[in-house]
């Protein structure tokens, strides 16, 4: 004889076909994704190291005239630090190498100054404008050629593309100028020589 109902089983049948019901009703959880890194104008501190090349330009000596070079190297290394949002002060140590055409006399420049720089970002990549002032030494490959010091400005483009999350890939274009200088022999001063640098740049 089948045995009756109790109320007891009933409520919790119910309560168990509720329950089933609530799950069949949930949505699955999406899988989770990994951000791609974003370069972060906020970042406070950036290290870098680019190398790249110098195009030919001019270096003027008076006495003496004018030289024009030969397309030539240059490598940075550089500290920036942000001291408001947008807004970064840096330093940096430049070397450079280039020969004279004709003659293939080399030159070799040392620059170390400092840069303040404006950061905007474009979708994940941080675009960089800005100005660098330095203290120049150059030298020739002439016997008894004397050193020569001088001042260089010159403004700096940026683009920093983010590779990982604290290391970003970053194209710079500037140029190597010295509007005065040189030592007790002649005036020496450059135009405006452009050079194109690649490298990374680790950030925190």
């Amino acid at each position: 004889m089948r045995r009756p109902r109790t109320r007891r089983t009933t409520i919790a049948r119910f309560a168990g076909i509720a329950a089933l019901a609530g799950l069949l009703q949930t949505p699955l959880a999406a899988p989770a994704q990994t951000p791609e890194p974003v370069a972060n104008p906020q970042d406070q501190l950036g290290l870098s190291l680019v190398g790249g090349l110098a195009l030919p330009g001019t270096i003027d000596s008076s006495p003496g005239g004018s030289i024009d070079t030969k397309v030539g190297w240059v490598v940075r290394a550089a500290g920036d630090a942000m001291i408001v949002p947008k807004l970064s002060l840096g330093a940096y140590a430049l070397l450079g190498s280039t020969s004279s055409d004709p003659g293939g006399i080399g030159a070799t420049i040392w620059g170390f100054g400092g840069t303040i720089k404006g950061h905007f970002r474009v979708q994940s990549i941080q675009l960089r404008a800005g100005l660098a002032v330095a203290f120049q030494l150059e030298s020739a490959d002439v016997p008894g050629s004397e050193t020569s010091k001088g001042f260089g400005i010159a403004p700096v483009l940026e683009a920093a593309i983010p590779i990982a999350n604290t290391l970003n890939l970053l194209v710079q274009a500037s140029f190597i100028s010295q509007p005065a200088g040189g030592n007790s022999q002649a005036d020496v001063t450059w135009a405006p020589i452009v050079y194109f640098a690649v490298g990374l740049e680790f950030v925190k």
